[in-house]
């Protein structure tokens, strides 16, 4: 009877140690998926400008740049990661956050306005701001993600 519920404590232990490395693996899985939906989905709003731009639709230009402005967090795992891999380049990564919300708070301005003038100006400072991130921190933080 001992070796039976020795049998069935070892078995219910193997399981918890093996479904505590699927769920560490999930998570880890999520923090990479969460930041690579946030960009894809700053992609996908980005796109919806240059549409917007190239149709004149200031309210589809409106709509996207308030997304990206106010786009969601990767989540605080993730973040917690990138700022112990970043360290003292963690303020620039922000910056980077913050120009690019700035840009698209005056690209949603802009198209409020209609004024094509300044959503130009404003959409080619949001690519620049955004190709500036991905030149400086891109590869890193896939390697820190991993």
């Amino acid at each position: 009877m001992k070796s039976g519920i020795y049998c069935w404590v070892v078995v219910i232990f193997l399981l918890c140690m093996v479904s505590g490395a699927v769920i560490a693996e999930e998570a880890n899985e999520k923090q990479i998926n969460g930041l690579r939906l946030v960009m894809q989905g700053l992609l996908e709003d980005t796109q919806q400008i240059t549409t917007g731009i190239f149709l004149q639709d200031f309210s589809q230009i409106e709509v996207a740049a308030n997304k990206i402005a106010n786009h969601p967090s990767p989540g605080m795992a993730t973040k917690t990661k990138l700022i112990a891999n970043l360290g003292g380049e963690m303020g620039k990564f922000k910056q980077f956050d913050t120009l690019v919300h700035n840009t698209a708070v005056k690209l949603s301005r802009a198209a409020s306005n209609e004024d094509m003038t300044a959503i130009i100006t404003a959409y080619h400072q949001l690519i620049d701001d955004c190709q500036a991130c991905h030149a400086e921190f891109k590869q890193r933080i896939i390697k820190i993600l991993e």
